[in-house]
């Protein structure tokens, strides 16, 4: 069974995705805490999620997804647009989410999974079984 805080994580990313921006928004908490690697130490709000996400034109598809408390870990192939707007090759990244009261509260971008699950008292036994919960992440 997928829990709600996995499928609120799987829905951020279906809506980053596919363009459906006005679906984010339910989804995140007011005051949304975004840090990670490559804009500095990051921020909070809504408005920090468009910059770090939406503006740059990245594309996120989960490949594999870690559970445990209020803790959702995702690796992630991710890809930014190019200069010229083409999307970018993709990298394998990972992200921490912290998913409360059914909204997300959290999101801290890593290196890889291995810094990922460092982070929190998540680890590789967590591992969400998509498949045969009947949803599967998107792009596979």
């Amino acid at each position: 069974m997928v829990t709600s805080q996995v499928r609120i994580v799987l829905d951020f990313h279906d809506a980053l995705t596919s363009g459906h921006l006005q679906r984010l928004q339910p989804l995140l908490h007011k005051d949304v805490e975004v840090g990670g690697p490559r804009r500095g130490a990051g921020g909070r709000g809504l408005a920090m999620v468009e910059q770090w996400f939406v503006q740059p034109g990245v594309t996120l598809v989960p490949r594999r997804v870690f559970h445990r408390g209020d803790y959702v870990v995702v690796e992630q192939e991710v890809r930014w647009r190019t200069g010229d707007g083409a999307p970018g090759e993709p990298v394998a990244v990972a992200a921490v989410f912290r998913v409360v009261d059914n909204r997300i509260e959290m999101i801290h971008r890593y290196q890889d999974l291995g810094e990922a699950l460092g982070t929190v008292e998540v680890n590789e036994d967590d591992e969400v079984d998509l498949s045969r919960a009947g949803s599967t992440p998107s792009g596979s």
